[in-house]
């Protein structure tokens, strides 16, 4: 008589702990995944973070004269390179009068004198012009409405008095300070191919000068202060046609 061995059917992998084992392997590779995504969401965040917070940052750690220098760094009027080969002259107009003053005396640094532009005798806002690296800068002394100093410009750099009292604009063709009333202080334009605009008002003692399309001098009275103003309300603006 024979026997037949019975064999034992192997039992199928139960399909439950094979797909348990899947999904723990899809989420591992998914928190792989993602900590490196997080990684650089991360670094955007601290990147977007430093430059919205970057001039907060810089008051905490610049010091007050750092910040001073940065702020206040005028870059001067530029002087186009062919204009130092091609002309002997600069020519300084204010109101309706021209003064022309040779190129190369200017890289020294020179106080400006100015043929009938001044007031009792004293020349106003005391300028002195300088080219350096094709670029032209003043120094002088800015005063407000009541003849008190508000700010002086040394030839790069503001040295204010009075911060609250003045604002600047420039471009690479001009200058201009603004006082508190909005009005043109001083301003120097350069206009192709050699000549540089000046315009402002200067207050000395009892006296005023308002330099725009022309010169005027004026008593400080109260008699003369509303045409005194009209006429430096006159003053062209950078940009104003």
């Amino acid at each position: 008589m024979t026997y037949r061995r019975r064999h034992k059917k192997r039992k199928p992998p139960k399909k439950k702990a094979t797909q348990q084992k899947k999904r723990t392997v899809v989420w591992w590779q998914i928190w792989k995944y993602s900590k490196k995504a997080y990684a650089i969401i991360g670094v955007v965040f601290v990147i977007l973070g430093w430059f919205s917070f970057k001039d907060q940052i810089d008051k905490w750690t610049i010091t007050k004269h750092e910040k001073f220098e940065q702020e206040k760094y005028i870059r001067g009027v530029f002087i186009p390179p062919n204009l130092l080969h091609s002309y002997d002259t600069l020519i300084f107009e204010y109101g309706s009068s021209y003064t022309g003053y040779v190129l190369h005396k200017l890289e020294n640094g020179i106080e400006v004198k100015l043929r009938g532009f001044a007031i009792d005798g004293q020349a106003p806002f005391g300028l002195k012009f300088k080219i350096t690296n094709n670029r032209l800068y003043v120094n002088t002394v800015i005063k407000d409405i009541h003849g008190d100093v508000s700010g002086i410009i040394e030839f790069e750099k503001w040295k204010l008095v009075k911060a609250n009292m003045l604002n600047y604009n420039e471009t690479d063709e001009s200058l201009e300070i603004i006082d508190d009333q909005n009005n043109v202080v001083f301003s120097m334009i350069y206009i192709m191919p050699n000549k540089l605009s000046l315009k402002g008002y200067f207050v000395n003692l009892n006296k005023i000068m308002v330099i725009g399309d022309f010169i005027a001098i004026y008593n400080t009275d109260q008699e003369n202060r509303n045409k005194i103003m009209r006429e430096i309300e006159k003053i062209p603006r950078i940009g104003s046609k």
